[in-house]
């Protein structure tokens, strides 16, 4: 009569363990379906990241160049000026 209840009992924690197993291997799954995810996330963010990097270094440049007109019109101008003095 003692065999029964082990019999029992054993194959219900093999039942549980079985199911255990499936738990963990689903989650393995998801894990790796995040971590893909997050690979994505991260190369669209790094593109992102070099186009606005681009982006400020052509503004950057495009305003230099703005300043350096600047102020050789205003020199063309002071000099223009400077020059109708002397006359």
């Amino acid at each position: 009569g003692h065999s029964q209840p082990d019999v029992q009992l054993r194959a219900a924690m093999y039942k549980y363990l079985e199911r255990l197993d499936g738990r963990i291997d689903r989650q393995r799954q998801v894990v790796s379906d995040r971590q893909e995810k997050l690979a994505q996330a991260k190369a669209q963010w790094l593109a992102a990241r070099q186009r606005r990097e681009v982006l400020e270094n052509l503004r950057e440049k495009r305003y230099d160049e703005y300043r350096l007109e600047r102020q050789r019109a205003e020199q063309k101008s002071l000099d223009e000026m400077g020059s109708r003095v002397r006359a």
